[in-house]
């Protein structure tokens, strides 16, 4: 009953596609959520901590702990913020933009035979409706938040 819950799907693939691409990325000595993050810091230089955990959905605690790695190895900076004494402003080093782009040819084989067998209108109608899930829950995220505030400080 639950194996054909779209749920249960979308959690059995992305977990999938998450152990498959940690197996990948191993050789560069960074996790798919430093990974992620990242990407994300190169996508948005300059952006603050704050931004960067609202970006990427994850919470600031997380966030400073894998930006402390990022500082070490040496592929991301902070810098204080020029109008908020309290945050830093996050840039991606050359060494950071290296690693990207070392891993990025590997991220994009890995996904191609990901999605091996559809056709290019599969994979566009994949995405779509995969965005389109996003933002459905997203928002029922935020009835649920406006409803019930108790959440909210979760």
């Amino acid at each position: 009953m639950i194996d054909s819950s779209i749920g249960y799907i979308l959690f059995l693939a992305s977990k999938q596609v998450q152990n498959y691409m940690s197996l990948l990325l191993k050789e560069f000595d960074i996790t798919l959520e430093q990974w992620h993050l990242l990407v994300k810091i190169s996508d948005n230089n300059g952006c603050t901590q704050k931004e960067l955990a609202t970006i990427t959905l994850k919470d600031q605690p997380a966030v400073t702990r894998a930006l402390d790695v990022f500082v070490t190895k040496g592929w991301a900076e902070r810098t204080p913020h020029p109008t908020d004494r309290r945050a830093f402003s996050i840039y991606i080093t050359d060494k950071g933009r290296k690693l990207i782009e070392a891993i990025l040819p590997v991220e994009r084989a890995a996904m191609s035979a990901i999605v091996q067998g559809l056709s290019h209108g599969q994979i566009e109608l994949l995405k779509e409706n995969l965005w389109h899930i996003f933002r459905n829950t997203e928002n029922l995220i935020s009835e649920l938040k406006e409803d019930s505030p108790q959440l909210s400080r979760r």
